[in-house]
């Protein structure tokens, strides 16, 4: 009876909630790989997919595929995508599996690694950069497999490694220990 009452009060409360669909896209609907690291939705409606072969931007009917060219300064420098974050002046960070710090300029439609947005040498070039958050307007939090925390700060064209030996979890914000995996 109470099994029965259950299921019917998780049917009436799914009803009301209306009928959810879910589309799976595949390579064949343009999807650089299968495999998605993450998903990060923009105010305009863009939906970005970090895959193991690229960056993907999906319009709501069509893929773009950002991917590796070398003979393109422009282009993504590295295709496994890790995770995105968006900054408030709309500029995409990224991280990937074969390190370093990369940001997307909308107005330009290109990649910049650290080095070419600061002119300045990325610590963390070679490195696994798992975790990526836009903290403010000028400071980004990294987190790099087997290294730590850093923190870049674009506008001083500065990268800064934050101790957290001794002040504990508590001095990072919450959402980089929650896309570290550390809440």
């Amino acid at each position: 009876m109470i099994r029965a009452l259950a299921t019917l009060l998780l049917a009436s409360i799914g009803l009301s909630a209306g009928a959810q669909f879910f589309t799976n896209y595949s390579q064949q609907d343009g999807l650089s790989n299968e495999s998605v690291h993450f998903l990060l939705k923009e105010p305009n409606g863009y939906l970005w997919v970090a895959t193991q072969e690229g960056l993907n931007r999906f319009d709501g009917e069509h893929f773009r595929s950002y991917g590796y060219d070398p003979a393109d300064s422009t282009s993504i420098p590295h295709d496994y995508v890790e995770q995105m974050d968006r900054g408030s002046d709309g500029r995409i960070w990224i991280t990937s599996f074969n390190g370093g710090l990369t940001m997307y300029d909308p107005q330009g439609d290109r990649f910049w690694t650290w080095e070419q947005y600061t002119r300045t040498l990325d610590p963390n070039a070679g490195r696994p950069t798992r975790a990526v958050l836009c903290h403010t307007k000028d400071s980004i939090y990294v987190g790099v497999a087997d290294v730590g925390l850093y923190l870049y700060l674009p506008e001083q064209a500065r990268v800064e490694p934050v101790d957290i030996g001794a002040t504990g979890r508590a001095a990072v914000p919450g959402k980089i220990q929650h896309r570290l995996g550390h809440e």
